[in-house]
């Protein structure tokens, strides 16, 4: 059982618990930054992580007991987009987190609707 503290800096004074058993993972988490629970699986599942800078100051409030790794991370990363790096053993070695989903801002619209060519395509071959 491990009890997480988040600097008090943040503001912040709530605790979160953590459990590891095996491969499972139990959590209670309230208004809790997610940065300081990713550090902690990564330290303690020996997992790397690679753009956890995309987190930035976010928390996250849930519980849940006894879930697989994999699926204790999808809870926790619902709000970005990211992927899961396996092993030839099929063991989750690290996690990408390319951003938060749902954000438009990087991608840009179509300046208007697409509109197919006029006419039949040619083959350079045809007669």
């Amino acid at each position: 059982m491990i009890f997480l503290s988040p600097c008090p800096a943040a503001g912040n004074e709530n605790e979160a618990l953590l459990t590891f058993s095996g491969d499972l993972l139990s959590a209670d988490l309230r208004e809790f930054p997610l940065m300081t629970v990713l550090n902690k699986i990564k330290q303690e599942k020996g997992l790397w992580l690679k753009g956890e800078e995309k987190v930035g100051d976010a928390s996250i409030s849930l519980s849940f007991h006894d879930l697989p790794l994999t699926a204790a991370l999808e809870r926790m990363l619902t709000r970005f987009n990211y992927s899961f790096i396996y092993d030839l053993g099929n063991r989750l070695v690290g996690v990408f987190i390319v951003g938060k989903s749902g954000n438009s801002s990087s991608v840009r619209p179509r300046p208007g609707p697409f509109r197919p060519p006029i006419g039949p395509r040619r083959s350079p071959i045809s007669k």
